[in-house]
């Protein structure tokens, strides 16, 4: 890899993907080397887009309307890819924990598309979400001394 301003960005990557300059390693002048770019402010650096094989000027690469950054490294998705499984099913329409949330809705919620209950409240996203208007990030979304999910059992507003 010939990376002549030591960026971390090869110099052919630079010219072609980033079109920034491969002899000054901060292209821009703001201080930020052109490795450590993000450009389409998806969360990954340009380094890491060149890892991942994503475009670092566009925030969701493959198109199916979740960020690159969203979709890797955290949730275990191909941001460079519609449908990383095959199963014929893209990535934001796809329920991979079985909560009842599809990718799309778990990244505007800001849940794991891997973990059904991402607070570990024993209510599902899915349910917090769309049954009882709980903060599936929080194991108490009424800030009291009982979680949701104990709320719901002793029938009492978890809100």
């Amino acid at each position: 890899m010939n990376d002549t301003d030591g960026d971390g960005l090869p110099n052919s990557y630079e010219r072609s993907v980033t079109q920034t300059d491969p002899t000054q390693a901060d292209s821009n002048g703001d201080s930020v080397i052109d490795g450590l770019e993000d450009w389409d402010s998806d969360g990954l650096v340009a380094y890491a887009e060149f890892r991942e094989g994503t475009n670092p000027r566009d925030n969701d690469t493959d198109g199916d309307g979740l960020s690159d950054g969203f979709e890797n490294p955290i949730q275990g998705l191909d941001p460079a890819n519609l449908d990383t499984d095959k199963d014929g099913v893209t990535d934001d329409k796809e329920d991979l924990d079985g909560d009842g949330l599809t990718t799309e809705n778990e990244s505007r919620c800001n849940t794991s598309v891997r973990q059904p209950d991402t607070d570990n409240d024993s209510v599902s996203d899915g349910n917090e979400v769309n049954k009882f208007g709980t903060d599936p990030r929080t194991q108490t979304s009424d800030n009291d001394t009982l979680t949701d999910g104990e709320e719901i059992q002793i029938g009492t507003d978890p809100n």
